[in-house]
């Protein structure tokens, strides 16, 4: 029987997927996995916050707070959650819900 770890780590493909961290750092260019949405680059996640977070500022300096979603608000916290446990090294959550 092989291991799908095993298996990723012994081809190309599993130097640029992580699994799990091995050091503190986090470059732009490691993929990842992020749980419910897909994969992306590190810098990529990074970018995609910055504009969720834009986004959502402005939605709030005009006082529209019926355009802000529970998705919309969903989704940016579990993408920050998941790049705080990528840079910690911790277990990434497989979903954010509010309730």
């Amino acid at each position: 029987m092989i291991k799908i770890k095993k298996l990723i780590e012994s081809t190309n493909f599993g130097m640029a997927f992580m699994l799990e961290k091995k050091n503190k750092s986090v470059l732009d260019g490691d993929e990842i996995v992020i749980p419910q949405v897909g994969r992306m680059l590190y810098s990529q996640l990074k970018k995609n916050i910055e504009g969720k977070a834009s986004d959502l500022a402005k939605i709030i300096k005009q006082g529209n707070y019926s355009k802000v979603s529970d998705r919309q608000l969903e989704l940016l916290s579990h993408f920050v959650r998941v790049a705080r446990a990528y840079q910690e090294g911790s277990k990434v959550p497989l979903e954010t819900k509010f309730k």
